[in-house]
C-alpha cells in the first residue's frame, strides 16, 4: 500500500479533500456609509479600509482634541463572540478622575453605517499605574450582563474626556496613523479617520443619537494618532473546533 498524502483536518474534525467547506470563516466587509445629512461628507458614500501594516512604535499622545465632545473610532468584529474585556494602555500621563480622565462606550451602527445605539455601560477609564494595561471589563447597559457581538459586523468605540478645555484629556497609549490607518471618511476638503459628535458641553455617552440639526450631527475628523486597544474575547470551544 501506498504511502498516503498528508491531510489537514478543518474546523469541524473532518479530513481537508481540498474541496473546502467545514466550519465557518469571517469575510471582511468594508464599512459602507450612506450620506443622508448625517455628517459634512460628501466626497463619497463608500469608505474603502486601508492597507494595514504591522507596527511596534508606540507613543504617549493626545488622541483626540476636541473637549466635551464625542469621538467615535470604527471597530470589525470579524468572527464575533462574547466581549469579555478591552484592554487600554496608559502611559505616564495619569488622570484625575473628575477632571480629565477618558470615559469609553460602545455603540452599534444605524442602516446607514453611523453610530447609534448604545451597547454597552460606560467605562470610567482611571488608570493609576504608569505604562500599565487596563484591562476594562465592558457590560451591557444594565451593567451586568456580557456583549455578544456579531460577526462580520462593524461597532463604533466612543470616547469622552472630562476636561473642560480643548486638548486637555491626559495621553494614552496611541500609535501614529501613519504605521496603521484601518478606514478613511471622506469628508468636506480631505479624507479624515474619525468621527466627532458635533453637539457641544458634553457629559455622558447618550443612550442614542438622533441628527437633527446642523449641530447635532456627525463631523468626520483627522487625527494623527490612534488609541492603541485590544478587543478579549472568550474562547468558545466544542468537540472539534474553537473560536476566540
Amino acid at each position: 500500500m501506498g504511502r498516503q498524502a498528508f491531510r489537514r483536518r478543518k474546523a469541524d474534525g473532518t479530513i481537508d479533500d481540498g474541496t473546502g467547506g467545514g466550519g465557518t470563516s469571517a469575510t471582511f466587509s468594508p464599512i459602507v456609509f450612506k450620506n443622508s445629512g448625517n455628517s459634512t461628507a460628501t466626497n463619497s458614500t463608500f469608505m474603502p479600509p486601508q492597507p494595514t501594516a504591522g507596527s511596534n512604535s508606540f507613543q504617549a499622545n493626545y488622541v483626540f482634541y476636541h473637549a466635551r465632545k464625542i469621538h467615535m473610532i470604527p471597530f470589525y468584529s470579524g468572527s464575533g463572540g462574547t466581549l469579555n474585556r478591552i484592554v487600554l494602555r496608559a502611559t505616564s500621563d495619569l488622570p484625575t478622575q473628575g477632571t480629565d480622565e477618558w470615559s469609553i462606550c460602545l455603540y452599534e451602527a444605524d442602516a446607514n453605517g453611523w453610530p447609534k445605539t448604545k451597547l454597552s455601560s460606560t467605562y470610567q477609564w482611571v488608570p493609576t499605574s504608569a505604562w500599565g494595561n487596563t484591562m476594562a471589563s465592558i457590560y451591557a447597559t444594565d451593567g451586568s450582563s456580557q456583549i455578544t457581538l456579531t460577526e462580520n459586523t462593524w461597532y463604533w468605540l466612543g470616547y469622552l474626556n472630562a476636561s473642560t478645555s480643548s486638548g486637555g484629556g491626559v495621553q494614552m497609549g496611541a500609535v501614529s496613523r501613519t504605521d496603521i490607518m484601518p478606514l478613511q471618511f471622506a469628508g468636506t476638503i480631505n479624507f479624515n479617520n474619525i468621527l466627532y459628535w458635533n453637539a457641544g458641553s458634553q457629559t455622558s455617552f447618550p443612550s442614542d443619537f438622533t441628527v437633527s440639526s446642523s449641530t447635532n450631527r456627525w463631523v468626520s475628523s483627522q487625527v494623527n494618532y490612534l488609541p492603541r486597544i485590544a478587543f478579549d474575547y472568550s474562547i468558545i470551544s466544542g468537540s472539534s473546533n474553537w473560536k476566540a
